[in-house]
């Protein structure tokens, strides 16, 4: 089964999306396949900006609402789209509040109809962010998911399941905890008859990312996967490819925006703010940069591509994708950003051995350290204030390069 790359699109993306599953719109694949798996939409975007279930089923692919139930617990303003849905609420909800359980089935049944009255194809259970395996929060989520389980029999729904593991990593990650944290949500998944799940652990993504922090997303994955079940790294867009490449079945990304996650953030700025700062409503211009294994704000980017000899390192050079390079880049930046992030999963997914793949990741990021390198004298030459960092490249290198030294002794 190839590789699955699951895209959530941001709230002006209609129209790439259509674009990128109308016939022939895949460019790389040549309409063989879609260039996109399944379609992940925020709860929000199926409400203010509806079609796009029709569009998934017209490419025959599934398509997922995701409820982004956290939110539950923050306060949010009054007019914040999320709090209008119909399970949503501008206060911020307790433990208290599901402590019975008819508030639990409530919540369920709420989250269950909307996801399936939208057109979803696979269904999410309510889930929160923990912060440990003691966190009160992670126990409800478990609950939630078997009552979701059961009510999914009882309602003869016959959709998959998807449950999403959404969790600090630094606990949830150490070893010490896995077997009251990952190892129990897996056995809850399991019985609740789920193929697979979303590993959803946070923060990650950042170009400054330690070893330490790398390391621990990749051993948690894989002990998940470890247990037969099928994993999708969610919100993993910078470590998506390298998750996949290590034995993961997936990943969840959105479209140059979003490809990193850190929840604690997400939620403390949806809380409403005494004084209000003045903020833009557009979403930043960005680019992926597939050499660098990120999206850059296109004002960083342009410095770069307008050199020359960073030009020829970084320019998109499939002609299906950016039939006139650098302008087709900047032209189509959200198509270019997922048909480059599929056509890099579907050379993964040629290699026979996950033994070469690894040593595709460990190369190209040794490369972008180098990349990174040589970009920063570029942006330094052109008064750019903030050097690119390359920590995270350097730390998915070595842990690569460890994971694929482990199963070349495996083998021997």
């Amino acid at each position: 089964m190839r590789s699955q790359l699951l895209i959530r699109p941001g709230p002006n993306d209609h129209r790439v999306i259509e674009d990128l599953l109308a016939p022939g719109g895949s460019g790389i694949f040549r309409g063989v396949r879609p260039v996109v798996d399944q379609l992940v939409v925020d709860a929000t975007a199926v409400v203010y900006r509806p079609g796009l279930a029709a569009v998934a089923a017209r490419a025959g692919i599934p398509f997922l609402v995701d409820p982004m139930t956290p939110f539950c617990q923050v306060a949010l303003a009054d007019d914040d789209r999320w709090a209008a849905l119909p399970y949503g609420s501008a206060p911020a909800m307790s433990i208290g509040d599901l402590a019975t359980a008819s508030a639990r089935d409530d919540l369920v049944t709420r989250v269950l109809s909307f996801e399936v009255d939208h057109g979803a194809s696979v269904v999410i259970p309510p889930y929160f962010y923990s912060r440990s395996p003691g966190d009160p929060w992670f126990d409800v989520s478990l609950d939630l998911l078997e009552r979701t389980a059961r009510h999914m029999a009882r309602s003869d729904v016959r959709l998959p399941l998807l449950p999403i593991l959404c969790a600090q990593l630094h606990q949830f990650g150490s070893p010490d905890t896995w077997a009251a944290g990952i190892d129990r949500f897996v056995r809850i998944a399991g019985a609740a008859a789920a193929a697979r799940v979303g590993l959803f652990l946070s923060p990650m993504g950042e170009a400054d990312d330690t070893y330490g922090n790398v390391e621990r997303l990749f051993a948690s994955a894989l002990r998940v996967r470890g247990t037969g079940i099928s994993v999708i790294a969610w919100g993993q867009g910078v470590y998506g490819p390298a998750l996949v490449a290590a034995g993961l079945d997936g990943y969840e990304t959105g479209i140059g925006m979003r490809e990193r996650t850190d929840v604690a953030a997400a939620l403390n700025r949806r809380r409403p703010r005494v004084v209000e700062p003045p903020r833009s409503r557009r979403t930043p211009q960005t680019i992926f940069l597939q050499p660098l294994g990120r999206s850059l704000l296109l004002s960083v980017a342009e410095h770069l591509l307008d050199d020359l000899s960073m030009r020829a390192k970084l320019v998109c050079d499939d002609e299906f994708c950016c039939a006139d390079g650098v302008q087709s880049m900047r032209r189509s930046r959200r198509q270019h950003t997922v048909r480059a992030r599929a056509r890099y999963l579907a050379e993964l997914d040629e290699m026979p051995m996950h033994d070469w793949r690894l040593y595709r990741i460990t190369r190209d990021a040794r490369e972008t350290v180098t990349l990174t390198l040589q970009a920063n004298q570029v942006l330094a030459a052109a008064g750019h204030p903030q050097p690119l960092a390359h920590q995270a490249a350097e730390a998915l290198a070595q842990v690569a390069d460890r994971l694929l030294e482990e199963r070349l002794s495996l083998g021997a």
